[in-house]
């Protein structure tokens, strides 16, 4: 479940930053993160499909994860802009 919702986060923050080039927002940051991070448990969830036979879990402790996820991927994305403004600041 959580590799589905940041890959459907990447895609439309993708399609944003594709529409909005010149934004102060840094959207291809937040796709980066979130896009590879998606691919890293797409390919995790396959493995646990292959092993197992269980490719989307739908319990409470997939969903937690899923919020702290994207969460997680938010904050550091704010953080990296947070930054970047910060030493655009000082020249």
């Amino acid at each position: 479940m959580y590799s589905i919702v940041l890959i459907t986060l990447s895609i439309i923050t993708s399609l944003i930053w594709f529409k909005n080039r010149d934004s102060r927002l840094r959207l291809d940051i937040l796709a980066l993160i979130t896009g590879s991070s998606g691919l890293m448990l797409l390919i995790d969830n396959i493995f646990s499909y292959l092993e197992e036979g269980v490719f989307i879990e739908t319990s409470t402790d997939t969903l937690i994860l899923t919020v702290i996820l994207v969460l997680f991927a938010i904050i550091l994305w704010i953080a990296v802009l947070l930054i970047k403004s910060m030493k655009y600041l000082k020249r």
